[in-house]
């Protein structure tokens, strides 16, 4: 029994296929992502990687979605999200705002607490404290 394996085109592979079917060149291509014209051989040749910024300019270029350019297929859409579900997600956003606000005001009450440091006000250097004298022994 024979087992067919399925050829995947390359990402480099697939970059030039898509600018060839468009038509234009390497220098333009080059030239709209910013990189020289060995860059983009480079990539159609898979010799070098696209760095992630890179991905999205040669996508844009070639008029498809960095996902279709990586995966060689179409985005697949995402579910809606419930309405209910989006009652959630807000309602904990709300209760996150206002954990932080209270966070906020606890970190102001305990501040106006806390004794004053020994720092002189103008230039913000800790002032020495005055040492007391030991305390005498009550005979």
């Amino acid at each position: 029994m024979t087992r067919e394996t399925k050829k995947t085109e390359s990402v480099g592979r697939r970059i030039a296929r898509l600018r060839k079917s468009m038509g234009a060149d390497r220098e333009a291509m080059a030239t709209h992502c910013g990189v020289s014209r060995a860059t983009t051989s480079n990539w159609e040749t898979d010799s070098t990687n696209l760095a992630t910024d890179n991905l999205f300019k040669v996508a844009e270029f070639l008029g498809v979605s960095p996902y279709e350019l990586w995966f060689g297929q179409p985005e697949p859409s995402r579910p809606a999200i419930p309405e209910f579900e989006r009652v959630r997600i807000r309602s904990q956003a709300q209760l996150k705002s206002q954990a932080l606000q209270c966070l906020d005001d606890l970190k102001s009450f305990i501040s106006e607490l806390e004794p004053r440091s020994h720092v002189h006000p103008k230039t913000q250097v800790p002032t020495p404290r005055k040492k007391r004298p030991p305390r005498k022994a009550d005979d």
